[in-house]
């Protein structure tokens, strides 16, 4: 299964030589669900219920990568190591 899609929320207070992901990035539940049922129509013959869990599986997730630190927040639960 894909990851997703991340939009870039925040890029403020970060300092070091690689910019490219400074900054706070949180995935985007409509755009992955969308792109999701693009790849794979039969998606839209689950059943509601399914394709509400289905949904639920995005957009909770949010990652911030700071001064050689990378934190993870999904559903309220977090975790940080080094990169």
């Amino acid at each position: 299964m894909k990851l997703g899609f991340f939009v870039p929320v925040l890029l403020v207070g970060c300092a070091s030589t690689d910019l490219r992901l400074q900054g706070t990035w949180r995935s985007n539940r409509d755009a992955t669900v969308a792109a999701a049922f693009l790849q794979s129509p039969a998606l839209t013959n689950l059943p509601p219920q399914r394709i509400e869990q289905f949904e639920d599986l995005y957009g909770h997730l949010t990652v911030t990568y700071c001064n050689g630190m990378a934190t993870q927040v999904f559903k309220g639960k977090s975790e940080t190591w080094r990169y």
